[in-house]
Order: structure tokens, then C-alpha cells, then sequence
């Protein structure tokens, strides 16, 4: 029975602790408990008419990620993809194809047939190389990510936040 007074009984003080007990271990919380979805970053760099700059696409908070597909779409009046390459996050675990014309709207995808835990880490995923072209405009040139989606181990889609970047052209 419950104290009407104001003041907690012991009943009252064992419920809680009845409660607190059914509550998870903050540490063993994961991503799709606490509803934060993984952030695709894209950075952002510096570069000067003419030079070649690594765009790095980096992952955090990932909970498990099997297969990965996105576009790519940057201002193609000061940039041009020359080439890219997989990133360190997924390097030793998963395979990467993209489309073979690096124009703006060019397609990345990942993917494997199982990722252990040892295998899930956060940092770099795709590393793109461009060249600031000749003719580019002093500024910020965007490099967006499109139509991304994810997968986890159980095929289950896994919501992604992104994050754009780009190229400031001095």
C-alpha cells in the first residue's frame, strides 16, 4: 500500500528498486535502443585551382552495417572525380563497386556476407579524389550524399543520417 503522506514507506521504496532493476545497464544499450541513427559525414577541405584533394565519406555510430549503397552529387563546374577508394571502416570486410562514369550522381556500394562485432568500426568508408578544376570559382563546392540506404546483419534496414561537405576552393 502506498503512503498517502507524502513521505515514501518501505513498500514504496521496494517498488522502485523493483523497477530500477527491470531497467537496462546503460552499457548495454545499443544504437537502436537509445534511437540514434549512424551519421555519414562528408568532410570538407581546402584545395587551390588545379590540385588534386581526398574527400573522405566517414562513418559514426556504426551498429553493424553488411551492405551500404548511396549517390554521389557534387557541383560539377569546379570539381571533377578523378578516382576513389574504400575506406578503412570497411576495407578488410566489405567489398565496394561504383558505377564506372564518376560524373555527379555516380553510385557507391558495399556489401558481404556476414560482419562480426570485431569487424564494426567507426572512421572512413569511402575516400574520393578530385581535382579542382581549372576553371572553378573561389568558394564552396559541395559534395552531397543521395538515395543512401543501409543494411545490418539480419537485413534489417538501418536509418542513416548524413552530413555534407565539400571542397572550399581558394
Amino acid at each position: 500500500m502506498h503512503s498517502t503522506s507524502g513521505e515514501a514507506s518501505s513498500s514504496d521504496a521496494n517498488e522502485v528498486l523493483r523497477v530500477e532493476d527491470a531497467l537496462p545497464d546503460e552499457s548495454t544499450l545499443s544504437m537502436s535502443d537509445n534511437n540514434l541513427n549512424p551519421i555519414l559525414n562528408v568532410d570538407t577541405a581546402e584545395a587551390r585551382i588545379g590540385e588534386l584533394v581526398d574527400i573522405p565519406v566517414k562513418l559514426e555510430g556504426n551498429p553493424g552495417i553488411l551492405g551500404l549503397e548511396f549517390s554521389v552529387s557534387y557541383d560539377e563546374g569546379g570539381l571533377e572525380l578523378v578516382g576513389a577508394d574504400n575506406g578503412e571502416a570497411f576495407k578488410s570486410v566489405l567489398s565496394m563497386t561504383s558505377s564506372p562514369d564518376k560524373s555527379t550522381g555516380c553510385k557507391f556500394a558495399w556489401d558481404g556476407v556476414e560482419v562480426s562485432p570485431n569487424d564494426v568500426k567507426d572512421g572512413s568508408v569511402l575516400v574520393m579524389h578530385f581535382k579542382v578544376k581549372s576553371d572553378a570559382k573561389p568558394g564552396f563546392h559541395s559534395v552531397v550524399l543521395r538515395n543512401q540506404m543501409a543494411l545490418n546483419n539480419s537485413f534489417d534496414e538501418v536509418a542513416l543520417t548524413c552530413e555534407d561537405g565539400g571542397v572550399v576552393v581558394d
